[in-house]
């Protein structure tokens, strides 16, 4: 993986996925949720196809309490950046569920869109 080149200038801190640029890379890249940051400064950058998603953490991704959602840095770095993403694009009814009957079993708070 290239590490992006610090040139001096402040590297893009905007929050919208439209001003980010798109990932690229070998379609036999992926990428699990248990492995550190790849460098200093990381953030996901916006996918270019939908299928690409199932080359990256949130494909592990559950309603458990106590899942993936809970010990995955990555995991959860990927639902903020999509979360982000839905509010920039005014599409937050995709996070308005039905009523959930769980019979007080205890679930994870992390509700994201896969």
């Amino acid at each position: 993986m290239t590490v992006p080149k610090k040139d001096g200038r402040t590297h893009n801190q905007s929050w919208r996925a439209s001003e980010l640029p798109q990932w690229v890379g070998p379609s036999s890249f992926s990428f699990s949720g248990n492995d550190p940051a790849p460098f200093d400064g990381h953030r996901w950058l916006p996918l270019s196809k939908e299928t690409e998603i199932l080359r990256t953490p949130v494909k592990d991704a559950t309603f458990d309490a106590f899942g993936p959602s809970w010990h995955s840095w990555a995991l959860a770095a990927q639902t903020h950046c999509s979360f982000l993403e839905h509010v920039e694009k005014g599409e937050l009814w995709k996070y308005k569920f039905n009523i959930w009957d769980y019979h007080y079993t205890r679930l994870s708070i992390n509700f994201y869109r896969l």
